[in-house]
């Protein structure tokens, strides 16, 4: 029921899950999603509540943070109970006592049919057994080495580069190294240029250095080439 995603900021946790649950919805058209952000106290409080108005619960008292936890508690474990499968994300986890709380009591511990994907750049072993039932499945992805960063760039790119020359390969290192070499945002680069046929290894080269120039954090790229798809 509960799988655990674990990796450092900007190695491609969210688009994995996204990726995932575009697979679900194409066996699964019914399914239900749910997406709340767990970077803070206040912010999975703010998920709780949208959910509950998603599903037209009313809770008795607004104030009453409580009253909350126990109607969204009821409500996901109600949606099991009739058959209705779902899956609940929530992403950025930040393990902190009143996060790690607040998670235990909101989610049913058993309820058919349902995933809870939990995404966090926690690596610590005991904060993420704190997370997550005993024996979750993990995930921990983590950056790839120069070469397969390099290959996993050329294959994306398609028959563009099939035999690319020493410069483009020049080029490509280049890339890879900005972008840590984490394999999503390698992946995207490569596939942003195999659409964008105009736009050659130099001008993304470019455009990934003006990013570092900016100071824009190098984890955004990953979504810069998602927004260019």
């Amino acid at each position: 029921m509960y799988h655990l995603i674990h990796g450092p900021s900007g190695i491609g946790k969210t688009q994995v899950t996204l990726e995932y649950l575009s697979l679900v919805w194409e066996l699964l058209p019914y399914h239900h999603v749910f997406w709340m952000c767990g970077r803070s106290l206040s912010q999975l409080q703010r998920g709780i509540e949208n959910t509950l108005d998603i599903l037209q619960v009313r809770v008795a008292s607004q104030k009453d943070s409580s009253s909350r936890v126990s109607a969204i508690h009821d409500a996901l474990q109600h949606l099991s109970d009739e058959g209705r499968s779902w899956t609940l994300v929530v992403d950025d986890v930040n393990p902190t006592t009143e996060v790690t709380a607040l998670l235990k009591q909101s989610l049913p511990d058993h309820a058919r049919g349902a995933q809870i994907i939990l995404n966090t750049k926690e690596s610590d072993a005991q904060a993420l057994h704190l997370l997550a039932p005993e024996g979750t499945p993990q995930i921990n992805l983590q950056t790839v080495s120069p070469e397969s960063a390099k290959a996993i760039f050329f294959s994306a790119a398609g028959q563009r580069f099939a035999n690319p020359t020493d410069t483009e390969r020049q080029y490509v290192d280049e890339i890879t190294d900005l972008l840590h070499n984490f394999p999503l945002a390698v992946k995207h680069a490569g596939a942003y240029l195999k659409r964008q046929a105009e736009v050659s290894l130099f001008e993304l080269l470019d455009i990934l250095q003006q990013d570092k120039a900016r100071q824009v954090r190098k984890s955004s790229v990953l979504w810069h080439f998602i927004d260019l798809s």
